[in-house]
């Protein structure tokens, strides 16, 4: 947590510098002050004195004088003897990062180390290809001393501008970064933006990851739901191979044995004139039982296995006479004999042909 609000805090403190860098170079923020000056200049001298002692800022001259007892904001001056000033002639293409590029340039134009000057720069004119660049610098020893001396002072800096030969100010602002006026204030800030930064972070990773969270669930509900439509359906298909698969073996077992009409013309056609049948049952699909009466019922076994659907003829019991109508009682037991189904449909067809 305390690296990435060093690095909100430095990307902050970047951005700042660079925003500051530009509005004092900018030719708006000298022309809004040159056309304030102008309007105060026009004002009577007492109402331009009370509007200068109510402004924001005063200008104070390096070293300071002996008594400084005012709280407003200040804007120092330097003499032109602090500061060093250079026109660099650069590519115009080394302006888009023209800090960067001048880091490695200041040992050629200054005899002090990078690291021992604090630097403002900033483009005067280009020229086609080229730029004409001002180069202000102070040691950074010195200006450290000069601060803390005004912050000793109870002297709010605004900003550093530097004085040239003739005088004039150059327009540029040589306050570090944090030691204005309202340095504690921006520290504050600073420190209020990193924990803002951190937890704008932390609410964008929670809020994508509660969406993730949302869209898993639903996608876990819509794939428990698919399958339990699939486990349905395969029980469905399980039940009907089940179903067609009985109905199947049914109509071959129907198809592999005789009917019962069948069986009857059978036994009409095995059976003789002074034969009839009196009871018939069918057990099991495939155990036939039938009695009746016959002048010859010993007989009966042979021609009853003549059946081409019967097999395993027997008698059930003995056989009785009959006084009333002088013939014997029999009681036959046979199977029902097991074909070909495609037999019969081959039979069916010619049928259905003829």
């Amino acid at each position: 947590m305390r690296r990435g609000l060093n690095d909100c805090r430095r990307g902050i403190e970047a951005f700042r510098r660079q925003a500051r860098a530009r509005w004092a170079d900018s030719a708006l923020r000298r022309g809004l002050q040159a056309w304030i000056s102008e309007l105060i200049g026009l004002l009577p001298p007492r109402l331009a004195a009370q509007l200068d002692r109510q402004g924001q800022t005063r200008w104070l001259h390096w070293p300071l004088a002996a008594t400084e007892v005012d709280a407003r904001p200040a804007i120092l001056l330097l003499p032109a003897p602090h500061a060093m000033v250079q026109r660099i002639t650069l590519p115009a293409a080394a302006v888009r990062h023209l800090n960067r590029v001048l880091r490695y340039e200041l040992d050629r134009y200054f005899p002090f180390a990078p690291d021992e000057l604090h630097m403002v720069a900033r483009v005067l004119r280009k020229d086609g290809d080229s730029a004409q660049v001002q180069v202000v610098a102070v040691a950074q020893e010195r200006l450290d001393a000069i601060v803390t001396a005004c912050h000793e002072r109870g002297v709010r800096l605004k900003a550093i501008d530097v004085l040239d030969a003739d005088g004039e100010r150059l327009g540029v602002d040589l306050l570090p970064a944090g030691a204005g006026a309202r340095a504690s204030s921006a520290v504050r800030l600073d420190r209020w933006l990193g924990v803002a930064c951190l937890v704008l972070a932390v609410g964008l990773a929670a809020t994508f990851l509660y969406r993730e969270q949302q869209r898993l669930e639903s996608m876990q509900t819509t794939v428990a739901d698919q399958r339990e439509q699939v486990q349905r359906l395969q029980t469905m298909r399980q039940q009907l191979e089940a179903t067609v698969g009985a109905s199947r073996y049914l109509s071959e077992r129907k198809a592999s044995r005789a009917t019962l009409s069948e069986l009857l013309a059978e036994l009409t056609t095995c059976l003789g004139e002074e034969d009839w049948v009196s009871e018939l049952s069918l057990e099991n699909g495939s155990d036939i039982t039938f009695s009746g009466q016959s002048s010859r019922a010993s007989a009966l076994i042979a021609r009853v296995r003549e059946c081409p659907n019967l097999e395993q003829v027997r008698f059930q019991g003995v056989i009785q006479s009959d006084d009333s109508t002088g013939q014997e009682r029999y009681s036959l037991r046979a199977s029902l004999r097991e074909r070909d189904p495609t037999l019969k449909e081959g039979a069916n067809a010619s049928a259905d042909e003829s």
